[in-house]
């Protein structure tokens, strides 16, 4: 503040205000990703990109990224 130091966002309570409200709903979306890991191998292995990138590699992008989208990457069409 006038320091040159950068201004926090969000502040320590803030911070485990959000810790404490997202843990439980954190930890059910990890045991069931988590419990879905088989099948989701099979299934990233029929991408036509899976003889090119490492399964791993998949299921990173999968996790970590898509499932962000969980409604729409779930959706039947």
């Amino acid at each position: 503040m006038g320091n040159g130091c950068p201004v926090p966002i969000f502040t320590k309570q803030d911070i485990r205000l959000v810790s404490e409200k997202t843990w439980k709903p954190a930890v059910r979306l990890a045991e069931e990703i988590m419990g879905m890991g088989l099948k989701l191998r099979e299934q990233l292995a029929e991408l036509s990109c899976a003889r090119q990138v490492e399964t791993g590699m998949l299921m990173f992008a999968v996790v970590g990224c898509f499932i962000l989208d969980w409604k729409n990457l779930t959706r039947r069409t």
